[in-house]
């Protein structure tokens, strides 16, 4: 269960890190896809 543990919080520094590099380049902003996901939730 360790291994599990371990992967799962790999995995997440590295979309921590991702979200923030791509982010500062204008590549990516999180909160715009959640609103889009929201609105077509509210929509259907």
């Amino acid at each position: 269960m360790k291994e599990n543990k371990t992967l799962e919080k790999m995995l997440e520094t590295i979309a921590e890190v991702f979200s923030e590099s791509t982010s500062c380049f204008g590549l990516y902003e999180p909160k715009v896809p959640e609103k889009l996901v929201e609105k077509h939730k509210k929509n259907v």
